[in-house]
């Protein structure tokens, strides 16, 4: 999970914008105490305020270096010195104490008494060990994950950044039979929480939305793909139904027929393959169970991120059993010891295909025959 929020990073960015610290010859100064390795992994961008916001993206991911150094401290406590008084200074260093504060712990107190000699293996509570094919059914699973973009069209135009470059939403969309991809509604809609785009801002998003799969570390080219159509979509179940422009050479992910049941008393993992905030495929497995679920929706505990829109979500045998789309607030949860305000969900996989044969059955089809 990133240290900070994309709304604080980007007051973060503002702060650096108004201190002049946009400039590549700022950039240097700003990275000059954190580790050249990590540093080389932050993608190249022309325009300097998008490679700002790349550098603080990026460094806000790591939450310390084997060193125990954390790369967005040294990051701040720069930038602070390179704003020493003026205003954009003080956001650089209350963004240093606060995280500053977070990493600190308490000292552990270890009583050099055993009360038990050991012995040769135990399982913990829970036993998280799985067959080796686990990991391979993961690596083949991951290969119809891709990462999508989605452009922002509003009353027919464009819109553009402060850049100069195109306002672009990202998410996550999967192969689930021939030339068809799933994601979030919410996904090819790229408006704010609550603002719905025209019926033909979304056919026109839809259309000139792109699909990367393979972009699996920072810098891989991956196979891109344009969309033709945009076949079945619902804003309730959050899903949209795309149709590339043609079929990516690739096997479509399994999908769980029927709603998932969650047993409090017998729980069950669920992992996400996804492009959070729209990086390189990453994936969240064990330790993230189901949480509960109702005919519409399964909630658990699997961590996302921004752009995790319309990931996957699948037991260990890799079978889809929903569409993940965002986060609820929660009461009287707790995971893993801990109380939680959150917890993420998606809609069962199971409605969205009732919603898909409804609105096209020529794609509830094709989505059959792959299933077979």
């Amino acid at each position: 999970m990133p240290l900070l929020t994309t709304t604080e990073l980007d007051e973060i960015l503002q702060a650096a914008v108004q201190a002049g610290l946009a400039s590549p010859f700022s950039r240097q100064a700003l990275l000059t105490h954190v580790d050249p390795a990590l540093v080389a992994t932050i993608p190249f961008h022309m325009v300097p305020i998008d490679q700002l916001r790349a550098d603080l993206r990026t460094l806000s991911t790591i939450e310390s270096l084997p060193d125990g150094s954390v790369p967005l401290l040294r990051w701040l406590n720069a930038a602070a010195e390179s704003a020493f008084g003026r205003e954009a200074a003080k956001v650089f260093l209350a963004y240093h104490a606060r995280l500053s504060a977070s990493k600190a712990s308490p000292h552990l107190s270890v009583d050099a008494t055993p009360v038990d000699a050991g012995g040769l293996e135990i399982t913990i509570g829970r036993s998280d060990l799985l067959a080796i094919g686990f990991l391979a059914g993961g690596v083949a699973a991951s290969l119809a994950v891709a990462k999508i973009l989605v452009p922002r069209i509003v009353d027919g135009v464009a819109e553009q950044t402060l850049a100069g470059n195109p306002a672009m939403g990202t998410g996550t969309a999967w192969l689930i039979a021939g030339d068809y991809v799933l994601t979030n509604h919410h996904v090819i809609n790229n408006r704010a929480p609550g603002e719905m785009a025209s019926a033909s801002d979304f056919e026109r998003q839809g259309l000139a939305a792109t699909v990367t799969f393979d972009y699996d570390f920072m810098g891989a080219v991956g196979e891109t793909f344009a969309v033709a159509a945009c076949d079945a979509s619902d804003a309730t179940l959050d899903f949209a139904l795309l149709r590339l422009a043609k079929a990516p050479k690739r096997k479509a992910l399994k999908v769980l027929r029927k709603p998932f049941a969650v047993y409090p008393q017998k729980p069950v993992a669920l992992n996400i393959i996804q492009h959070p905030d729209g990086r390189p495929k990453q994936i969240a497995v064990r330790n993230n169970l189901a949480h509960d679920a109702d005919a519409d929706t399964l909630r658990y505990f699997t961590d996302t991120n921004e752009g995790s829109s319309g990931s996957p979500v699948m037991t260990d045998d890799w079978t889809v059993v929903a569409l993940h789309r965002g986060y609820q607030p929660v009461e009287n949860v707790t995971f893993q010891g801990a109380n939680t305000a959150y917890v993420n969900y998606g809609t069962h996989i199971a409605r969205v295909l009732d919603g898909v044969q409804a609105q096209q059955p020529a794609a509830w089809d094709a989505i059959q025959a792959a299933q077979t």
